[in-house]
């Protein structure tokens, strides 16, 4: 919110880098995080030990001219602010969505601009790009190698469905890489169950496993061949919570057909 409303200038109050603006705001959000913190550990809310508290910070992954300068002053500075010594926060909170290019040494926050994959775009953003989870994951993990990690929010906005089971096995694919380099990856929320009103673009962005068009005939069986992605997270969340080698194969079957259906659908 603080750099789409003081250094992008798409949000109130439209401010385009104004770092100055967007640090007091950061001040401002950091000492109400410690007021809901005190407060929920204090046991005025719910008993002390019934409650982990923790922040979501949204990471984009950069790429390009100064990508890895914006890295580590803009999203590792930001989540700094607030894990601190880690006194305040009892998790690490993870969002990751996309890949954006810094467009130039001159203007390093002009209009981002996908860098072309493999994957494709990620509408409205940069490129979807997995990968970025994983690095972004092992980086976030070095910085605080005593705390789990939550990842609070992954999605794809894809209106057909012909790509997004792909591109979320893919991004399931890197999490479990990521866990067997030893990162605390503690659970993951795909944003979202139904398609919502994202911020300024509204209801251009579909982001739900289920649509409002598909809402009557969620039940009703794919057409034959085709995957759906409210067919392969529930495949994911057992291989999370039963790792079996029935759900792991029935993992392996959803993710060669999304890759047959994405490759033809490129």
């Amino acid at each position: 919110i603080v750099i789409d409303g003081y250094v992008a200038g798409v949000f109130p109050p439209f401010k385009r880098g104004k770092f100055s603006l967007m640090w007091k705001a950061v001040e401002k959000l950091v000492e109400a995080h410690d007021v809901a913190y005190d407060a929920l550990k204090g046991g005025i809310i719910l008993p002390t030990g019934d409650v982990q508290v923790g922040v979501a910070h949204n990471w984009t992954y950069f790429n390009g001219m100064l990508g890895d300068v914006i890295q580590s002053s803009i999203n590792e500075k930001i989540t700094d602010a607030f894990e601190r010594d880690g006194n305040r926060t009892d998790f690490v909170g993870f969002q990751y969505y996309c890949r954006v290019t810094v467009p130039s040494l001159y203007q390093p926050f002009g209009k981002f601009r996908p860098k072309g994959c493999y994957y494709g775009s990620h509408p409205g953003h940069g490129d979807v790009y997995p990968e970025g989870l994983y690095k972004s994951l092992k980086r976030l993990h070095k910085m605080y190698p005593r705390k789990d990690i939550f990842i609070t929010e992954f999605g794809f906005p894809e209106g057909t469905d012909k790509k997004r089971p792909y591109w979320i096995l893919e991004t399931f694919r890197y999490v479990l890489q990521a866990k067997k380099e030893d990162v605390p990856i503690k659970g993951m929320l795909l944003w979202s169950l139904v398609d919502n009103f994202e911020w300024e673009r509204g209801m251009e962005q579909k982001f739900g496993l289920f649509s409002e068009e598909e809402l009557i005939r969620s039940l009703t069986p794919s057409i034959e061949g085709e995957i759906r992605s409210f067919e392969v997270w529930p495949v994911i969340t057992k291989v999370i919570t039963d790792p079996s080698p029935q759900s792991l194969n029935e993992l392996q079957l959803c993710y060669r057909k999304a890759q047959m259906q994405f490759e033809v659908n490129i």
